[in-house]
């Protein structure tokens, strides 16, 4: 078996164990562990807020000439909707801001993750001094929102905000790089295969679709107020290519339309082995800048029977004082030394 080393941040206590401890090392744990440059956190993200009196920033945060950086806002505070009985809060944190350097015709771009709780409307303004500062907005659904810094401005650290629209929270990723690595960076899993002239459609209301004929063929229902529908036949192009291309940019026109709630491509999937049963895998953001899909893929059997040290500050507890665990880390935690403080829970 292999072993990997982790490390992050948390905080809670652990179980009590009858199992003899490991033999604690002679020498303090030594060791480096190395974060790709250019990496960031928003500096008051949920983990942060989640503590006793924490506030939102109320200064900027500076970022280096290049970076990938992830972030959480939320109009208002609340509560997730229970999911086997576990109940999170999470807190108001309306607006980001950063001090970025830039130069004319340089681009930072925003990609909205939205949350469980909703999708709410991300908005990324420069504040370039000219008193019209350029600004974009953004969801989940959206592509990314993008802003540059216009001809004739001096190079310099500008003022960068990412701001909720409405009372949900949401995840996001704020980069700037090269105008070549910009062009390739994705957080999406590799294009999958779609059926051409097809669309997965979510209405705003129940009842069939009342899109007309120059807009999409009706389709079969799905339930509730999911349809599968079709690109009207006089769209089509004429190579497999030319259509698909033809499927998107129809499937872009949809969204923009006010009776229409979502709408993504007819994907085809086949049944794999993957080590991800979670239904909510899909909202995560930080799996795929690790690289773990990849990861997964690569190792045998999804990584099954590696060990993994964790070295942590603390794993989360619903109860510390009780010295449980969080139930999706019960079955997983061993017995092991407490390198921070020295005690027999991790």
């Amino acid at each position: 078996a292999g072993i990997a080393f982790l490390t992050g941040c948390g905080g809670g206590g652990g179980e009590a164990s009858s199992d003899p401890l490991p033999v604690a090392p002679g020498s303090p744990l030594a060791g480096q562990i190395n974060i790709e440059a250019g990496s960031r956190i928003d500096q008051d993200t949920m983990d942060e807020l989640g503590l006793s009196g924490a506030q939102p920033a109320t200064s900027p945060q500076s970022l280096p000439l290049n970076f990938v950086l992830a972030g959480y806002v939320s109009g208002d505070s609340g509560r997730y909707e229970a999911i086997s009985g576990q109940i999170f809060s999470y807190s108001a944190d309306a607006s980001d801001q950063f001090l970025v350097p830039l130069a004319p015709g340089e681009v930072v771009r925003l990609v909205s993750l939205g949350s469980r709780a909703g999708n709410p409307q991300l908005t990324l303004t420069l504040f370039d001094g000219s008193g019209m500062p350029p600004s974009a907005t953004t969801d989940r659904e959206s592509d990314p929102a993008e802003v540059t810094l216009g001809d004739g401005f001096s190079e310099d650290d500008y003022l960068l905000e990412v701001e909720a629209t409405g009372s949900f929270p949401a995840r996001y990723v704020l980069v700037k790089a090269s105008t070549g690595q910009l062009g390739s960076f994705s957080l999406d899993w590799p294009a999958h295969e779609f059926m051409s002239g097809e669309a997965i459609v979510r209405m705003n209301s129940a009842g069939s679709p009342g899109l007309s004929g120059q807009s999409a063929t009706p389709g079969r229902h799905l339930g509730n107020e999911d349809w599968l529908i079709k690109m009207p036949l006089k769209a089509a192009a004429a190579s497999t290519e030319a259509t698909k291309t033809e499927t998107l940019d129809w499937i872009r026109r949809l969204r923009k339309r006010t009776d229409v709630a979502s709408v993504s491509p007819n994907y085809l999937f086949s049944s794999a082995n993957t080590p991800v049963g979670e239904e909510l895998y899909g909202l995560q953001w930080h799996y795929d800048l690790i690289n773990g899909p990849e990861a997964w893929q690569l190792a045998p059997d999804g990584g099954a029977g590696v060990s993994v040290a964790v070295l942590d500050s603390g794993l989360f507890s619903p109860d510390p004082a009780s010295r449980s665990w969080h139930p999706d880390l019960e079955d997983n935690v061993l017995p092991g030394r407490d390198f921070v403080d020295g005690d027999d829970f991790p």
